[in-house]
């Protein structure tokens, strides 16, 4: 075979495999940003409404916690620095008490309309 006929053959062919082979599906992202340095300046606990935790296990060079701020902001900060560990701490026993509090107005709600008291189920 000659180099053209192998070049004619091979187009085609990648073409072919080129449109049976599956897309990614739309709006899908391959990976987070990463975060490669981290903030020195501490952000006030009423600042922050959320956090994500970035580990070198995925792409990452640096472990962090991301902070999503007030603002819509994301802070990359050390998860080794005290100020950090007490804002997790923090979230956490927010989370925790909103889940208390959730539950609690569920249990109280949920059977009412159906003729039950739970109130007196545990008594």
């Amino acid at each position: 075979m000659t180099p053209r006929s192998i070049i004619m053959i091979t187009i085609p062919l990648f073409i072919i495999v080129g449109i049976l082979s599956p897309a990614p599906a739309a709006g899908y992202r391959m990976s987070k940003t990463c975060c490669t340095r981290y903030s020195k300046k501490p952000i006030p606990s009423e600042n922050i409404k959320g956090y994500r935790e970035q580990v070198t296990l995925e792409h990452c060079r640096i472990n962090a916690i991301i902070f999503y701020t007030t603002n819509n902001h994301e802070i990359c900060t050390s998860p080794n620095d005290d100020w950090v560990k007490e804002a997790l701490s923090s979230l956490s026993r927010l989370s925790f008490e909103f889940r208390f509090r959730l539950s609690h107005y569920e249990a109280e709600t949920c059977c009412l309309h159906e003729g039950f008291d739970f109130r007196s189920s545990l008594i």
